[in-house]
Parts: C-alpha cells; structure tokens; sequence
C-alpha cells in the first residue's frame, strides 16, 4: 500500500472559516445520505465537532492543486472512522457560479491509495 498525499478545498456559507487556525484538524466524513451529492464529504471542526460545510464538488470551487469529493469519498474507512485532514491555508477564496465570493479552507489528508499495493 502507499500513503498519498492530497489536498483538498472546503467551502462554507455559514461558518466562519477565518476562525482557522493552519495545522488544526478537521474531520472529513461521507454524508451518504445527502440528498443533493451521493458523494458530499462534510467538514467538522475536530475541536469543537463544529460543522463547517463541504469538501468541494465542483471545479469552479476546487483550488488549484486540490482534488474534489469524488476523489476522497473512497478514501474514508466508513461511517463512523472519518479522515483527519489539516488545514494548511485559510485566507482563500472562490466564485460560486452565480457570482458570490466564499471563504474556503484548504486542507491536507493523507489516503492509503489500494490501487498500490504491492
């Protein structure tokens, strides 16, 4: 097996993300019944179990050099095993389609990529 490791985008209208700190943990887990996106990856703040929104699913939300939903979603052992992630940036932003700014977080997980294994 090999260990990647990606980075990710969070993106929130509710939360503050600002509150960041760069090295804090954040909880990455599949929201399999999300009625919207199959594969929506919620972010919760490790230290308070604070929501903060989504892991991007949309290339217009995605930074550069992050990978969306679709590609963590298999990474996460199970419902009740989330993958930690860190923060790494929390001064960026993106463009929603219909024109509003949000803050975003960029996070770094670390994956066992199986397709490796040796």
């Amino acid at each position: 097996m090999a260990v990647e490791r990606k980075e990710a985008t969070v993106v929130s209208i509710d939360y503050d993300l600002s509150e960041l700190k760069v090295g804090e943990k954040i909880f990455l887990r599949h929201e399999s019944d999300n009625k919207f996106d199959k594969n929506a990856v919620l972010a919760i703040r490790a230290k308070d179990t604070s929501i903060l929104g989504y892991v991007s699913a949309n290339a217009h939300t995605t930074l550069s050099g992050c990978v969306k939903n679709t590609d963590l979603v298999n990474h996460i052992p199970s419902k009740d095993i989330p993958l930690v992630a860190e923060v790494i940036s929390n001064n960026e932003a993106v463009s929603f389609m219909n024109g509003t700014i949000a803050p975003v977080v960029r996070v770094q997980v670390h994956v066992v990529n199986q397709s490796q294994a040796v």
